[in-house]
């Protein structure tokens, strides 16, 4: 079967594939889920037009998953385990999540690594790589490159500006 969509859902490991020692687990796990959740929806005995969408997480859920999610800056847990402590399935949990947030388990994560290097960047005594490794970055390069895509400029030139 010649399904359009797979592909372009494949396509998205393709930066995972490219740079191994940034990718962090939460990513490459978010990433199959949606693959799963496309190829269960498509071809699965109940297609997805039938099915009830996901609605958002309870307060307690939102907390829980805030919590967790800061304990693994360095996006070493999976969605399945955060899910679990959700009493949720997987792929209701990510759908609950992005409704409730408005952004993916992964996105967040990065906004929560750059918040806190915000704040870790204004000790001037933590070098920039001490700070990209606290907020689990892989290296300052990688560091770099989601802080400059989240705030607007690197990291240096953001402790410049303090």
């Amino acid at each position: 079967m010649d399904d359009p969509v797979i592909p372009m859902l494949a396509k998205l490991l393709i930066p995972m594939l490219e740079r191994p020692n940034e990718v962090d687990t939460l990513g490459l796990d978010q990433t199959a889920v949606s693959i799963m959740a496309y190829v269960a929806g498509a071809y699965g005995p109940t297609p997805l037009a039938g099915r009830k969408p996901a609605g958002v997480l309870a307060p307690w859920q939102l907390r829980r998953v805030e919590e967790l999610l800061d304990a693994s800056l360095d996006g070493r847990i999976t969605i399945a385990e955060i899910a679990k402590t959700c009493h949720m399935p997987t792929a209701s949990f990510s759908k609950s999540f992005a409704r409730s947030t408005g952004v993916t388990p992964r996105r967040w994560l990065s906004m929560r690594r750059v918040d806190v290097a915000r704040k870790l960047l204004r000790d001037k005594a933590i070098s920039l790589s001490e700070a990209a490794l606290a907020c689990g970055f892989s290296d300052q390069s990688h560091f770099n490159r989601v802080f400059l895509q989240l705030v607007g400029c690197t990291p240096k030139v953001y402790r410049d500006s303090l």
